[in-house]
């Protein structure tokens, strides 16, 4: 049992000791949030279980994971005879009380907010006394509507929301407070995530970044001198219509791979995925789909054709080849070609010798405690009263008049007019050269 498990699984249980408003935990991508659910009930305790997760396939792992104790046993924290829980898969909307009724004799019930969220037309959500204890899987959705909705209707139950980016870009806050983390960085330095390394490909010898991207995968799988002799990789583009091109071009390449999409059936994305992890295939080129929670901790290449451009998609990129099994975190490897990524927030990450091994965990880390800071400040307004702030103590250091103008109103101003230090600090901010004065 990780380090990062076993103070989640502390520090839930202990937040329900005096509060009952939910409990954020923020785990870094890949240390394995599954043990913390299958564990806390019995520290709760709890007698029935809703886990919430935000797709299908990710919802079926879950559910596997959950009907399975076989590593509580090997900790010895059950007797391998125990009998295993009851899981139930929610696939179909729920319509009625009496399609909730039915599932009572179960021990967890896992669904996603499209089949159990009062807020989609004709669903009817759980009922108030149905679960004691709620968890939501990759939290940082929990501010959609859908799901604030399923949350209000389990308001009663002990919610627990896990998500290794506990934040969103509009900082629109989760609904809860953060009762425990654990630092990325932390993670890698004690080996229970791999550090990963970023190869920037040039395609200068190519003129093609996809085909140089394909090209080097095929070389490191295929180096039997290598780390990465025959491991398993993934590629991610951004079209659903990309996806079978690239995948034809890999093949093009020797490179047998499948690939799935958020547009697929779940029977067929079910068997692209079994393929993959059966080794059928070398490879799966991704859109839109196993971004989030998929658990195969071979993957060890990531090629990232057309890299996401905010910090906590590349975060949950970055965990589906940063798993590994405890006391093994063999290396990890980042592929891409760096024009890519150099216009995004993340665009630091893909400067020249960039070290994502440090950049990725100190980025995601810093996140996580601007979600602290700004939780103490909400807790210290919320606290002071309304009398007790002076006007006198409110003084913004700036102050912006907004006018609404015609079009022709519109005065003309050319950036040669602006002050020279105004010009000096916008060439910085937006990377041009100094034209001097």
């Amino acid at each position: 049992m990780r380090l990062a498990q076993h103070g989640a699984v502390l520090a839930g249980a202990s937040h329900f000791t005096r509060r009952s408003d939910a409990g954020i935990v923020a785990l870094p991508t890949a240390i394995g949030k599954t043990l913390v659910m299958q564990l806390l009930p019995f520290l709760l305790p709890s007698h029935r279980v809703l886990v919430i997760v935000p797709g299908k396939l990710l919802r079926e792992q879950v559910a596997d994971q959950l009907g399975n104790l076989s590593l509580l046993a090997s900790l010895g924290v059950l007797d391998p005879g125990e009998l295993k829980p009851k899981v139930h898969l929610i696939e179909h909307e729920m319509h009625s009380g009496e399609d909730w009724d039915q599932l009572s004799e179960n021990d967890f019930v896992v669904a996603t907010p499209r089949c159990i969220s009062g807020a989609i037309t004709g669903v009817s959500p759980p009922p108030a006394d149905l679960f004691d204890t709620v968890f939501v899987d990759e939290a940082h959705h929990a501010t959609a509507a859908s799901w604030r909705q399923l949350l209000h209707s389990c308001s009663a139950a002990q919610q627990v929301l896990l998500t290794a980016t506990p934040y969103r870009n509009d900082e629109t806050p989760l609904p809860g407070v953060l009762i425990y983390d654990y630092p990325m960085l932390l993670a890698i330095e004690r080996g229970e995530l791999a550090r990963l390394t970023l190869e920037q490909i040039n395609f200068d010898a190519t003129g093609d970044p996809d085909l140089s991207l394909i090209r080097r995968v095929h070389a490191l799988i295929t180096d039997r001198h290598g780390p990465y002799y025959q491991v398993p990789f993934i590629a991610r583009t951004n079209k659903i219509s990309a996806a079978k091109a690239l995948a034809e071009r890999y093949r093009g390449e020797e490179v047998d791979v499948a690939y799935i999409t958020s547009e697929m059936s779940l029977s067929r994305a079910r068997n692209a995925v079994a393929a993959f992890k059966a080794g059928n295939v070398q490879g799966l080129v991704i859109v839109g789909m196993l971004a989030e929670g998929f658990d195969f901790p071979q993957i060890k290449i990531a090629a990232y054709h057309r890299p996401h451009l905010t910090l906590p998609a590349t975060l949950q990129f970055f965990g589906r080849v940063s798993r590994s099994k405890p006391g093994e975190a063999g290396p990890a490897s980042l592929l891409l070609v760096p024009e890519h990524g150099a216009m995004s927030e993340v665009a630091a990450l893909y400067r020249e010798n960039a070290d994502w091994g440090v950049l990725v965990p100190a980025l995601a880390d810093r996140k996580v405690e601007g979600v602290k800071r700004r939780a103490i400040t909400r807790a210290s307004i919320e606290e002071t009263e309304v009398g007790a702030v002076s006007d006198d103590a409110v003084q913004p250091r700036h102050v912006v008049d907004i006018f609404e103008l015609g079009e022709d109103q519109v005065p003309s101003l050319s950036f040669e007019h602006l002050p020279q230090d105004v010009r000096e600090r916008t060439l910085s901010d937006f990377g041009g050269e100094d034209q001097g004065s």
